[in-house]
């Protein structure tokens, strides 16, 4: 198992979660009552974690990600 925090884009409360294997960032939104449109990133300018990543593997024991809605460039 492992910690991580769910930091909210928009201000509020953390969200300090364990993780499982296995477990996704649907996972997690779905965990925490988090909209569809909503997207994980490791921070600032980065891309989204793709919903069916394995978060369990590519982060590390006491993780920062960030809960933001999607952005969309022009067209």
């Amino acid at each position: 198992m492992k910690n991580i925090t769910i930091v909210p884009a928009t201000g509020g409360a953390y969200s300090d979660i364990t993780i499982a294997p296995g477990t996704t960032p649907r996972d997690v939104k779905k965990q925490l009552n988090l909209a569809d449109e909503f997207v994980l990133t490791r921070g600032r300018g980065t891309e989204p974690i793709p919903d069916g990543e394995n978060l369990y593997e590519s982060v590390k024991d006491g993780t920062k990600l960030f809960a933001t809605t999607a952005v969309e460039w022009g067209q």
